[in-house]
């Protein structure tokens, strides 16, 4: 938006007038770059030439500093920043999701000195991920956020990406306070889908069965999932009525429609549960072995042997 890179560059202009929205899709873009100048040039020349080249960047300083005291003051600032950058890592556009992955590094890095930032460079969700959780207003948005970032999940295409997301909603499922019922099992049927649906990429995010180097990327991730899916079974389990399996769907069409298998242990307690979850919680035994052993002691902790499963 070339009319936007002018009208931010007015000296005279009070940012906190501009649309939240404009002023992080400017951050974003990235400074643009210097125009070069001709070799012979004269000395005012390029002496103007190079003052034009700083004022972008010492804008976007401004901007970025401007935005940082936004997310870090209120609830309503935080909000409406990182729902525009999280919302922008669901495009199906590579260079969109880069972008916001560049803006909430910048926005989430609390200092003072932007000087020293690259408003150009490419940002893997690791650097900025764990930031959230320092944000004075997180537990306020958290839950917003982690339905953004789910989405995020199921359309980004990168594996460390895919990685990092799938690590950041372990985190988000299993932190106090607790998430509600319907957005935990919202969670378990995403990340169900991610390990059934798209196999070119989780099979990429996972360790191999038979890997011969290891991967501690992989192993984290493949631990992260277990950790997901373990933690909803056990509260199923602990709510232990077959009334509030049923309630695990949010939609009642949903409900209707919707493959249910139950599970049964030797105990005798039995278990409803959508056919994807238990598909998951099976495929995910077929990767590894993992580096991580407490993966196979919260299996052995959490999942006694099933006696059968059924479809109904």
């Amino acid at each position: 938006m070339p009319w936007l890179h002018q009208l931010l560059r007015q000296d005279q202009l009070e940012l906190h007038v501009l649309p939240v929205q404009c002023l992080c899709e400017f951050l974003a873009a990235g400074a643009p770059q210097p125009t070069p100048v001709p070799a012979l040039a004269s000395a005012s020349a390029s002496a103007s030439a190079a003052a034009a080249a700083a004022a972008p960047d010492n804008k976007a300083g401004e901007l970025c500093a401007h935005l940082r005291r936004l997310v870090a003051g209120s609830e309503e600032g935080a909000r409406a920043v990182l729902s525009y950058y999280l919302a922008r890592l669901a495009s199906h556009h590579a260079a969109t999701r880069a972008s916001a992955s560049r803006g909430l590094k910048l926005v989430l890095t609390q200092t003072e000195d932007t000087s020293e930032m690259d408003y150009n460079a490419d940002v893997s969700p690791e650097e900025w991920l764990d930031l959230l959780w320092e944000l004075p207003h997180w537990e306020s948005v958290r839950a917003e956020a982690a339905a953004l970032i789910r989405a995020a999940c199921l359309v980004e295409c990168v594996p460390r990406h895919v990685g990092a997301y799938v690590g950041s909603l372990a985190r988000h499922a299993r932190a106090p306070p607790a998430p509600p019922r319907e957005h935990l099992t919202q969670l378990v049927l995403d990340l169900s889908h991610l390990v059934l649906e798209r196999n070119t990429v989780i099979n990429n995010v996972l360790p191999a069965f038979d890997a011969r180097e290891p991967n501690p990327r992989a192993h984290r991730a493949l631990l992260a999932l277990h950790r997901v899916l373990q933690h909803h079974l056990a509260q199923l389990r602990a709510d232990a009525s077959e009334q509030l399996g049923e309630e695990e769907l949010e939609d009642d069409e949903d409900a209707e429609a919707a493959p249910l298998v139950t599970l049964a242990w030797p105990s005798g307690q039995r278990l409803r549960v959508h056919t994807s979850v238990a598909h998951a919680h099976l495929k995910l035994l077929c990767y590894g072995p993992s580096i991580c052993e407490r993966i196979l002691f919260y299996i052995i902790a959490f999942v006694p042997p099933l006696k059968a499963f059924t479809t109904i």
